[in-house]
């Protein structure tokens, strides 16, 4: 039924359980699992640009932070769907807006699940501001499936 599966995840325990959710789906249907992380627009500390200055590291600071925060969290996820046995692993670092970044990515790789977690973002709130996980169920080509958490 599935053979595509996009595991959205943002680092945090509660995404931890929407990728083991994911994990286990696509060790069901054999299904290729994206673990993808967006980098939202963020403003680098010095510190940080004084140490890959220092270190005369050749990317651009840019780069060098998104790879280190990005991949933590990407491999933290790949260890939470190691016992699933899955073959086919893909780990996605974005950058952007994560609704638009995640949307864009299913539409553009013919994922069939987008499988994320919730915050629970009251329903008042919701409505005046919305959710990550509001907006993708809503512009996503694909079906969804939203982790309570």
């Amino acid at each position: 039924m599935y053979r595509r599966i996009l595991a959205a995840t943002d680092g945090s325990e509660q995404s931890s359980k929407s990728v083991k959710i994911a994990g286990g789906l696509a060790a069901k249907y054999g299904a290729t699992l994206y673990l993808a992380h967006v980098v939202k627009d963020y403003t680098i500390p010095d510190y940080v640009k004084e140490y890959i200055q220092g270190e005369k590291i050749q990317e651009a600071p840019e780069y060098v932070y998104i790879q280190s925060v990005g991949e933590k969290i990407i491999q933290q996820a790949e260890k939470e769907t190691i016992n699933f046995g899955l073959k086919d692993v893909k780990p996605i670092l974005l950058r952007g807006n994560p609704a638009e970044e995640i949307v864009k990515y299913a539409q553009d790789n013919e994922v069939d699940l987008i499988v994320m977690g919730s915050h629970g973002l009251g329903y008042v709130k919701g409505i005046l501001v919305g959710s990550v996980s509001q907006k993708i169920c809503h512009l996503a080509p694909c079906d969804c499936y939203l982790v309570k958490t």
